[in-house]
């Protein structure tokens, strides 16, 4: 995607680590509706990864990579990810097991899977824990370097 940068590290790393630590994606269900909380944050992205697993599903395939804060794919800070390509798509075609690349996208929440953790967990106030429903749609590699804000000014600052 020439002309499109997503943030990089200085803005992945704290959201990704945070997730854990304060637990910000949490799930509940009533008689009527699934209610998802999420932490508010920034979204476009360019993530290092590698992909551990690949298969297909209906409409795309999903991956099961690992992402890392730096550009040589050493310092692992979030494991086991869900990424989402479109079917057919050049971004799927790009994806090999156990190599390392980069892709441009933004996270989303599973709501399928988001419903079978929930299940049981009646109202907000009885929330449950729901990391396997966080995944990231992947629009292709990036073409330019991540970038820290999402002002328009070509002048602004690379991400490390």
């Amino acid at each position: 995607m020439r002309g499109y940068a997503g943030y990089g590290a200085s803005k992945f790393r704290p959201l990704l680590s945070s997730l854990a630590r304060t637990k910000w994606l949490k799930v509940a269900e009533d008689a009527d509706f699934i209610y998802v909380q999420l932490l508010r944050a920034d979204n476009f992205y360019q993530l290092p990864i590698i992909p551990r697993q690949i298969k297909q599903i209906p409409g795309g395939m999903a991956a099961l990579v690992d992402v890392y804060s730096d550009e040589a794919h050493q310092n692992l800070i979030y494991p086991n990810l869900t990424l989402i390509t479109a079917r057919g798509s050049r971004t799927s075609q790009q994806l090999k097991i156990n190599t390392a690349t980069f892709m441009l996208g933004f996270f989303s929440t599973n709501l399928s899977t988001a419903m079978r953790i929930a299940a049981g967990h009646s109202g907000r106030s009885n929330a449950v824990f729901a990391p396997a429903a966080l995944e990231f749609f992947a629009f292709g590699r990036p073409m330019e370097h991540a970038v820290r804000s999402s002002a328009c000014d070509p002048d602004s600052e690379p991400d490390d």
